[in-house]
C-alpha cells in the first residue's frame, strides 16, 4: 500500500498542478480517477483535496469553480462512491451555500 499511496499523492500533485488549471482536459484525469477507486482512502483523499481547493478564498476563483465541476462529475459517475460519502458531499455544498 505505501508504493500506491506514493503514486496517488504524485497523481493528484500533477493533477493539483498541471491538469486542474488546464483548460479542456478531458481524459488524462481519469487515471487518477482510476487510482482513486482503488481504495476508500485515495477517494476521501481526492474529494478533501477538491473541497480544500474549492472553500479556500485565496484559490483563483476559476479554480475553485473547476474543483466543484470535478468533485460533482466524481461524486455523480463514481460507481465506488458510497451513498453516505455522496450524501455527505451535498451536505457539506448545502452548508458552505447557507454560509
Amino acid at each position: 500500500m505505501l508504493r500506491a499511496q506514493w503514486y496517488f499523492d504524485t497523481l493528484l500533485k500533477v493533477f493539483g498542478d498541471v491538469i486542474l488549471p488546464t483548460c479542456g482536459s478531458t481524459h488524462v484525469q481519469f487515471i487518477l480517477f482510476y487510482l482513486t477507486s482503488l481504495s476508500d482512502i485515495f477517494v476521501r483523499e481526492f474529494l478533501d483535496f477538491l473541497w480544500s481547493k474549492f472553500v479556500d478564498v485565496n484559490t483563483p476563483t476559476i479554480l475553485r469553480v473547476t474543483c466543484m465541476m470535478y468533485m460533482a462529475s466524481y461524486v455523480a459517475r463514481g460507481k465506488f462512491i458510497s451513498l453516505r460519502l455522496a450524501q455527505e458531499c451535498i451536505s457539506l455544498l448545502v452548508q458552505w451555500t447557507q454560509g
